[in-house]
């Protein structure tokens, strides 16, 4: 058997911070549409900075 190697908490956070940009950004289309939402409101949602939604 193979173990899946450990993940770190740097790359945990990483990944919970983009599945809330995720998140955010899917709910906002439903309720405005793709055309009518912002970046800022997607940061604003997942309660991220903007610079971390562009890295």
């Amino acid at each position: 058997m193979t173990a899946e190697p450990e993940v770190s908490r740097r790359e945990r956070k990483k990944e919970e911070t983009k599945e809330r940009i995720f998140k955010a950004a899917f709910a906002l289309f439903k309720h405005k549409g793709v055309d009518a939402t912002t970046v800022e409101e997607i940061c604003d949602k997942a309660d991220v900075a903007k610079g971390t939604f562009f890295n």
